[in-house]
C-alpha cells in the first residue's frame, strides 16, 4: 500500500502545476489581445463614451448644485468686480 502522504503531495504538484499552466494561457491571451489591432479600437470606443458619460454627469450635478428648488438662484461662473 501507498503511503497517504506521498499520495496528497503528489495530487497537490499537479494542482500547482496546472495553476501555474493557467497562469501562463492567461497571460499570452492578454497579449495577443493588446496587441489586436481591432481590440484597441474597441478598447478606445468604450473610453471616448466613458469620458463624455463622466462629462454629462459632472456638468449635471454643477447645475444642479447652482439650482436648487429652494432659492432659485443661479450662480455666475465669474465673480463680480470689487469695487
Amino acid at each position: 500500500m501507498k503511503h497517504p502522504a506521498r499520495h496528497v503531495s503528489r495530487n497537490l504538484r499537479k494542482v500547482s502545476r496546472g495553476r501555474r499552466e493557467l497562469s501562463r494561457q492567461v497571460s499570452l491571451a492578454v497579449k495577443k489581445m493588446k496587441d489586436d489591432p481591432s481590440f484597441r479600437r474597441l478598447i478606445t470606443e468604450i473610453t471616448k463614451h466613458l469620458i463624455e458619460l463622466a462629462i454629462r454627469i459632472t456638468v449635471i450635478s454643477a447645475v444642479h448644485q447652482c439650482i436648487r428648488p429652494g432659492r432659485a438662484q443661479v450662480v455666475p461662473f465669474r465673480p463680480k468686480p470689487m469695487s
